[in-house]
């Protein structure tokens, strides 16, 4: 279908993907590029302990990194 969540996911830039990591990575192949892109941007991802939930609260204070 043209609007298809994965169509959407495929044509973003990966810099705009919203991600957190989390135990839930551990396994995935990807985790250390996810892991490197967020340590580079200072992404609060890197945060240990710190949940999705919270660090949308957080973004949406303006604490970003």
């Amino acid at each position: 279908m043209p609007d298809a969540d994965i169509l959407r996911v495929l044509h973003r830039p990966f810099a705009v993907a919203d991600y957190h990591l989390s135990a839930k990575c551990d396994g995935c192949p990807y985790n250390a590029l996810c892991f490197i892109d967020a340590a580079e941007r200072h992404d609060l991802s890197v945060v240990p302990l710190l949940t999705g939930t919270e660090k949308r609260a957080l973004q949406r204070e303006g604490l970003t990194h």
